[in-house]
Parts: C-alpha cells; structure tokens; sequence
C-alpha cells in the first residue's frame, strides 16, 4: 500500500456556540453553517467580523490572505 501523506491537511476549527453574534449573523448571511451542520469555509482577511474575531483568537492567514476553518454547527 503507497500511502501519500501529502494529501493529509490539517485546519483550524471553530464551535459556533463559542461565535459572538455579528460573527454568527456573518457567517449566516453567506450561508456557512452554524447549526445542525458543520462546514468548512475560506476565510479572507479583509476586516470581516469572523476574520477579525479569528484573529483575536490565534489564527494567523496564509500570505494570500485566506484561511480555510472548520465550523462545528451547534
């Protein structure tokens, strides 16, 4: 068996219920999950809330300012 580790990549996830509500009301308005179901998103760094708020929790973006972060639905 070839195993290719690879095609293995680790990102970063967020639980919903943890969001403040204009992260929430965000990412509810482009349709990203954050109840009953999970997600996964491309985050771009452009001053959004949930850019902002990732940010002031740790994650740091990519150098082509985007970030690809899990959503656990609550």
């Amino acid at each position: 068996m070839n195993v290719n580790k690879d095609i293995i990549t680790m990102i970063p996830a967020v639980d919903a219920g943890d969001m403040p509500q204009d992260v929430e009301e965000y990412c509810d308005s482009r349709g990203w999950s954050t109840h009953c179901d999970n997600d996964i998103v491309q985050v771009e760094d452009d001053g959004n809330p949930f850019a902002e708020w990732l940010k002031a929790n740790g994650i740091v973006f990519t150098k082509d300012r985007h970030q690809s972060i899990g959503i656990w639905g609550t």
